[in-house]
C-alpha cells in the first residue's frame, strides 16, 4: 500500500505539472482571483454530493473539531491556489513550476526545526541537491523574460503548499479523523474562500473568456488538478511521510517544463536542463532511501 499511495502522490506532481501550463494561457483573459473562483467553484455539484451522503451515512462523524480541521486544510491550500495563480500573472508558466523543488527541503526544515523530528543524513543532501537543481531553474529568469515579484509569489505557493502537507498529515491521524466529511469541507472551504477573494480582489472588467475552450480548462483545473489531488492526499497520506511527500513533489517542474516548452512554447537552456537532472536526482536519492526500509521488510517476510 505504501508503494501505491507514492504512486499515487507521483500521479498528483503529474497533475499539478499541467496545472501552471493550462492556467497561464486562460490567464491572459481571466483575472487571477476570478479563475480561482470558477476553478474551485466548478466543483460545487460535486462537494454537495459528497458532504450530503457524508451526512446521511456518518453523521456522527461531523464534529466540531472535524469541521475545524477541514476548515483549516481549505483555508492553507486556498492560499496555495491564490498564490500560484498570481504567480502565473508576473512569471513564466515554467519558473512558477520550478519552486515546488524547494517543498522538500522546506518540509525537513520544518520537520526538524518545528516538529523536532529527525531527520536523516540522507535527506538532508537529497534537499540539497533538489535545491540546488532548483536554484538553477530559477535563474533561467531572465532568459524567459520573468518578473522577481512572480518568482517570490510562486516561492510563498510552494511555502503554502508544503506547510498544507504537514496540516494534511497532523489532521488525518485524529481519532475522530473521517476522510470524506473532511474532503468535502476543506473542498467547501475552498469555494466560500475563492468566492470571496474573486468578490472582494477580482477584476471582473478583466474577464474576456474565449467559449468554449475555457470552459474546459476550469473544469480540468478544477476536477483534474484540484479535486482529484486534494483527494489523493487526503486518502493516501497516512502511509506516506510529509517530508517523502514534499521531496515526490519536487519532479513537478520537470513536468512542467515538458508541457509548457510543448503547450506555451517555454523553453530551457543547457542550464536549465542541468537544473532538472540534479532535481530528480535529489528526488530519487531520498525515495529511494524512503523506499528502501519496506522493501527490507517485505524481503525478510
Amino acid at each position: 500500500m505504501k508503494a501505491f499511495a507514492l504512486c499515487c502522490f507521483l500521479l498528483n506532481t503529474m497533475l499539478w505539472a499541467t496545472f501552471y501550463a493550462v492556467s497561464k494561457e486562460a490567464l491572459t483573459r481571466i483575472d487571477n482571483f476570478v479563475f480561482s473562483f470558477l476553478e474551485v467553484g466548478s466543483l460545487l455539484p460535486a462537494v454537495a454530493v459528497i458532504l450530503y451522503v457524508s451526512w446521511r451515512r456518518e453523521r456522527a462523524a461531523f464534529t466540531r473539531g472535524l469541521v475545524l480541521r477541514g476548515v483549516k486544510l481549505g483555508g492553507v491550500l486556498a492560499l496555495a491556489i491564490f498564490t500560484s495563480t498570481l504567480a502565473l500573472k508576473h512569471t513564466t508558466a515554467t519558473n512558477t513550476a520550478f519552486f515546488p523543488s524547494l517543498n522538500g527541503i522546506m518540509a525537513a526544515l520544518i520537520a526538524r526545526g518545528l516538529l523536532k523530528r529527525p531527520i536523516a543524513a540522507a535527506t538532508w543532501i537529497a534537499g540539497l541537491v533538489a535545491s540546488a537543481g532548483a536554484l538553477l531553474l530559477i535563474f533561467e529568469g531572465p532568459i524567459n523574460g520573468a518578473d522577481w515579484r512572480g518568482d517570490l509569489i510562486a516561492l510563498l505557493a510552494a511555502f503554502f503548499y508544503t506547510c498544507y502537507i504537514f496540516q494534511v498529515d497532523h489532521d488525518i491521524h485524529q481519532e475522530d479523523a473521517s476522510p470524506w466529511p473532511l474532503f468535502g469541507i476543506e473542498v467547501a472551504t475552498m469555494i466560500v474562500l475563492t468566492g470571496l477573494g474573486a468578490a472582494l480582489l477580482g477584476d471582473w472588467s478583466a474577464v474576456h473568456p474565449v467559449f468554449p475552450k475555457d470552459i474546459f480548462v476550469v473544469l480540468y483545473i478544477g476536477f483534474g488538478t484540484t479535486l482529484l489531488p486534494t483527494a489523493i492526499s487526503i486518502f493516501m497520506q497516512k502511509r506516506v511521510s510529509p517530508v517523502t511527500v514534499a521531496f515526490l513533489y519536487v519532479f513537478e517542474p520537470i513536468w512542467s517544463a515538458v508541457l509548457a516548452r510543448l503547450y506555451l512554447g517555454e523553453a530551457l537552456t543547457l542550464r536549465g536542463y542541468l537544473g532538472a537532472a540534479l532535481i530528480i536526482s535529489g528526488a530519487l536519492m531520498h525515495t529511494w532511501h524512503a523506499v528502501k526500509p519496506a522493501n527490507a521488510a517485505l524481503a525478510e517476510a
